[in-house]
């Protein structure tokens, strides 16, 4: 979709969907962390820049280019986690990671490419980014299900928590616009990309 094109409206999403937690009784002392993977990565340190909603950030495979301009205003601590045969993101998050003033962290899964797709490397990326956070909450928008990772204690108290909680309202009044635009289109973002590329290649 031409959304995920759409860092700020992604960012956008995440901000409201962490203030409509605020206000929920039975979560709104929990931290929030983020997650994200390739463009999603980005939006979440966009979202971290604009609120100071989040206590961490893990990016998969990030493209925290496409935050430029944000990284220095993050505050959360972010863990940057990159496929060690995935050289041109590889080269974006180092030169992200001297932009963040936050407590940050690099992690590199050996033998991976960008979909982490190689035996192996799920599982890596996995021990990685769950050692982050003591008890995170993973949800699969496609599949609708959602499961509890991390520290058995932490897990059963997280568990105890959520089972409190109301439904999700509807996504409209969790978004708070009707009307959704991308602000780029697939070919203006794929020319962009090749750009970023050539950049690279040139020194």
């Amino acid at each position: 979709p031409a959304f995920v094109f759409n860092i700020e409206l992604l960012a956008e999403r995440l901000n409201a969907t962490a203030r409509w937690l605020g206000r929920q009784e039975t979560v709104r002392d929990l931290e929030l962390c983020l997650f994200g993977a390739s463009t999603g990565a980005a939006a979440a340190l966009v979202a971290a820049a604009e609120h100071t909603l989040y206590s961490s950030i893990v990016s998969r495979g990030g493209r925290p280019d496409l935050a430029d301009g944000y990284l220095a205003r993050v505050d959360a601590p972010t863990l940057l986690i990159v496929g060690g045969a995935d050289d041109v993101v590889m080269t974006l998050n180092h030169q992200a990671q001297r932009q963040l003033h936050c407590e940050s962290r690099l992690e590199t899964v050996a033998g991976a490419t960008h979909l982490f797709a190689e035996e192996g490397a799920l599982e890596a990326l996995a021990e990685l980014a769950v050692g982050w956070y003591d008890a995170a909450l993973l949800w699969d928008e496609v599949a609708q299900r959602g499961w509890l990772v991390g520290q058995a204690e932490a897990v059963v108290a997280l568990r105890a928590r959520l089972a409190g909680a109301g439904p999700l309202p509807p996504r409209r009044e969790l978004l708070g616009r009707a009307a959704l635009q991308p602000n780029m289109t697939r070919d203006e973002y794929l020319d962009a990309v090749q750009r970023a590329l050539d950049y690279i290649a040139a020194g």
